[in-house]
């Protein structure tokens, strides 16, 4: 039997679940503080297992199932400016 690996970006978790990786664009972010609002703002989406944002490049990848307008608009509530990377 042959069991075929997950589409690239997203991890199989058991037989159903399935977690994805988003990667965001995020302008307006100066400071730490401003980095970890837009943490704990994509960190408190439900769904949400984990978020890395990088304050140099402007990039945040967050991680778990969350449809990316729920991440863009928790990003907007904190004040900032966000897409979704390649899109």
């Amino acid at each position: 039997m042959t069991i075929d690996p997950p589409p690239r970006g997203d991890i199989r978790l058991g037989q159903e679940e399935i977690m994805t990786k988003t990667e965001l664009n995020i302008t307006g972010m100066t400071c730490d503080h401003c980095k970890l609002g837009v943490t704990n703002a994509l960190k408190s989406v439900p769904g949400v297992t984990d978020a890395q944002v990088d304050l140099k490049s402007g990039k945040a990848v967050v991680e778990g199932e969350v449809e990316a307008q729920q991440l863009l608009n928790a990003v907007a509530e904190e004040g900032y400016s966000a897409q979704v990377a390649n899109q």
